[in-house]
């Protein structure tokens, strides 16, 4: 199936222009947390900062997936990536000329998550408009790897690039790395640019998008498994990574490159194993209980000041964030009605994207008061606790459902509601 799928033309010259977009947005991440670090020292402010990059996206993005599925999906993203290239030259100009300060970096990280927003729905959207529908499972995974590749590759050569020719050279690098986006956009064809929704009222398509994401049998208790996960297994790796490298390990930027790197490659090896997974029932298991060793580990990374200790633990949440992450995903992907993807994958946003913002600034105000170890360790303790909980209530509904009928469950299909 991974041979057929590559030999999709479309599908893989998105997928490197995507993953070097990636590569760049990576690099300015991991330039912009040693920034804020640089300009503060304040592991609240870390949090302030990635919230504003990310609070847009939570109370906005649901309206513009309204949009994804009524308008042109490409015209959306080359709009969206054109202006992210304008904002990223401007992060690389005040920071070259020695201009920036907590303000006006604010200022544009806010406007840049404006168009993060918009972005999310649209570029969740396009890869079940360049594949097979029997394709889209291990094309999903391929999109996490890529995704997850970029959090290897991407700070990795951010600590040297940094070090070396200082973070206007890497917030100069993510404007680049747009234009390849913007290339593949042009070029490759699309099945698909929009669904063809028939409301003609906004408002009402919005109701039917929480109505359906609400009432769905999978689509539901997975999104509730992606804002655990994210808020507090992504609001502390790789969100709150630059005040363990500052304050835990006492190191550099190099130190920070090192942490985010190999998170990275513990997500590449979750998303490489799951892209072999065609079972829902076993995909099911791994997410569930992926978030449950989540738990586990940020206790652990909790306790340790040891910094050889601390890689392999984030390594180790690379991995299983990934494996939560990405099945959840993959299933939410499989199961959605086309004609609904652009909502259901907003509110995915939602909680994908914008909770670890959300979750990073609840850890860093706490981690101000209480310190970054002590909130941590209790971080995984709610983790397990709330896992633990939606695993029973998963079950529970799972088994409400079955009785009735008594008939032998059935896999997944797209548009499937209670």
């Amino acid at each position: 199936m991974r041979s057929e799928l590559f030999q999709n033309r479309n599908f893989t010259w998105y997928l490197a222009g995507n993953t070097i977009s990636l590569h760049g947005q990576w690099m300015h991440r991991v330039a912009l947390g040693w920034l804020t670090w640089q300009l503060t020292a304040s592991e609240l402010w870390i949090g302030i900062i990635a919230a504003t990059e990310f609070m847009p996206t939570m109370f906005l993005s649901p309206l513009f997936g309204v949009m994804a599925d009524r308008f042109d999906r490409r015209v959306m993203a080359l709009a969206s990536a054109a202006i992210s290239t304008i904002l990223a030259v401007l992060l690389a100009g005040f920071t070259a000329l020695d201009m920036m300060n907590i303000r006006i970096l604010w200022c544009l990280v806010f406007t840049l998550g404006l168009i993060n927003a918009i972005f999310q729905p649209v570029r969740m959207s396009i890869i079940p408009s360049l594949v097979k529908k029997e394709h889209l499972t291990p094309a999903v995974a391929f999109q996490s790897i890529s995704f997850n590749v970029s959090r290897f590759v991407g700070p990795a050569l951010a600590g040297p690039i940094i070090a070396f020719w200082g973070l206007a050279t890497a917030f100069a690098l993510n404007a680049i790395s747009y234009l390849a986006l913007i290339a593949v956009l042009l070029f490759v064809r699309f099945k698909t640019t929009r669904s063809g929704s028939k409301q003609n009222n906004f408002l009402a398509d919005f109701g039917a998008g929480i109505r359906y994401t609400a009432q769905h049998a999978t689509i539901g208790p997975q999104l509730m498994l992606v804002g655990v996960n994210s808020t507090l297994g992504r609001g502390i790796v790789p969100s709150m990574l630059p005040a363990f490298a500052g304050a835990i390990f006492v190191g550099d930027s190099t130190v920070l490159a090192t942490l985010t790197s190999v998170s990275g490659a513990g997500a590449i090896i979750g998303g490489f194993w799951l892209s072999k997974e065609r079972s829902t029932l076993r995909l099911q298991t791994v997410t569930h209980w992926s978030l449950v060793f989540t738990g586990v580990l940020l206790s652990v990374l909790g306790f340790t000041e040891s910094y050889p200790v601390g890689i392999a633990v984030v390594a180790a949440l690379g991995f299983t964030i990934s494996l939560s992450g990405i099945g959840s995903t993959s299933m939410i992907q499989t199961a959605v009605a086309e004609e609904m993807r652009g909502r259901v994958l907003s509110f995915w946003g939602v909680l994908a994207l914008a909770a670890p913002a959300f979750g990073t600034l609840l850890i860093g105000a706490a981690a101000s008061y209480i310190g970054l170890s002590r909130t941590t360790s209790i971080c995984g303790f709610l983790c397990v606790l709330l896992a633990l909980l939606l695993l029973r209530r998963i079950t529970t509904r799972k088994q409400d459902v079955s009785a009735p009928t008594k008939t032998k469950e059935e896999p997944i299909r797209p548009g499937t509601t209670n």
